[in-house]
């Protein structure tokens, strides 16, 4: 667990709208799970905003602890946000009313912000994040001294596009979750990140590697494979590809070499249901290989029997979607 990390923003503009006072806290949580609080500390209500969609993070990396690196060391700067398809600037549905000591949180998964190898390899320990919630000027460059919709904060028909945060340094670099089975003669591994727009879209690569120093026969077909689909409310789903009484062909059967490794592709939506994957947001994939149902024919074959689990989980970001879907309003924390 990071330490909560409370950054403060105090958020001016003209003498006709008033200065709140919101605190803006973040709390990086167990398995890439970050905690968006907005807090009204002001003693008048305040009209917000209540979308950790809007999240946005400005990450400047670590000074080098070598000296002679750190000497000539220039460092980058990279900024980090959700898609415009997530970043709706029309949507009405997130406004809530923050009354004097009122506060709203929301979860939502580092992964679905940082998606890519890029964003993933700059959150390292000792980076230096400054978030903002909402639509900050570009990188290096001034607020413009009117504001002009989107807004986070309003009154009337005035208001504030961002809300900034105080920069703060990262105390540990987020890690993947993965599982070990180190026992099991077969290592199966999923592509780890997807990032497409709708379901359909979405391929499903699956690689099994012969983990021992024999040879290993095995039935390798996607209809083989179980899927365990974690949605973006987190209700899980489960996807048995295998077909009742089917008869394995001598085809199937696929000969791994010691440290050899085969690799099976599909679209996700032709080996699930599209109902699963129907919703954008972010979605957490783990396998299984389960040849037991065909444990007769692979002893005949000499072949493995067995199931073996993934080692590590698949991220697939769907950005549109399939199905329209009303976020749950916002309500204030109790």
């Amino acid at each position: 667990m990071f330490p909560l990390l409370s950054l403060l923003a105090t958020l001016t503009t003209a003498d006709a709208l008033p200065t709140p006072k919101v605190r803006l806290t973040v709390s990086p949580g167990k398995d890439a799970v970050w905690i968006v609080d907005i807090a009204n500390e002001g003693t008048t209500s305040t009209r917000i905003r209540a979308d950790a969609w809007l999240l946005v993070l400005d990450v400047k990396e670590p000074t080098p602890t070598d000296p002679r690196k750190a000497r000539f060391f220039r460092p980058k700067n990279v900024r980090f946000q959700l898609p415009s398809s997530f970043r709706n600037e029309a949507d009405g549905s997130r406004w809530i009313e923050l009354p004097p000591g009122g506060r709203y949180s929301e979860i939502i998964p580092l992964d679905l912000v940082c998606f890519g190898s890029k964003e993933r390899g700059a959150l390292v320990k000792g980076a230096k994040i400054t978030p903002h919630l909402g639509w900050p000027a570009e990188l290096g460059k001034k607020s413009p001294k009117r504001e002009h919709a989107p807004f986070v904060f309003e009154t009337g028909d005035r208001g504030l596009r961002t809300i900034d945060g105080e920069s703060f340094e990262l105390q540990e670099t987020p890690e993947a979750a993965t599982e070990v089975h180190p026992d099991d003669p077969l290592e199966l591994t999923i592509r780890s990140r997807v990032d497409v727009q709708r379901a359909f879209e979405a391929p499903l690569t699956i690689s099994l590697k012969n983990r021992t120093k024999n040879s290993i026969r095995a039935r390798i077909k996607p209809e083989a494979l179980r899927l365990y689909i974690t949605n973006p409310n987190g209700v899980e789903h489960t996807c048995d590809l295998r077909p009742p009484n089917t008869e394995p062909l001598r085809d199937f059967y696929v000969s791994l070499r010691a440290g050899g490794a085969s690799t099976m592709s599909a679209l996700l939506s032709e080996l699930c249901d599209r109902s699963v994957l129907e919703r954008k947001g972010l979605y957490r994939v783990r396998a299984s290989f389960d040849t037991t149902p065909w444990a007769d024919v692979n002893e005949e074959r000499n072949a493995f029997t067995g199931v073996i689990k993934s080692n590590n989980r698949s991220y697939i970001r769907i950005r549109v979607g399939d199905k329209s879907w009303v976020r749950p309003p916002p309500t204030l924390a109790k």
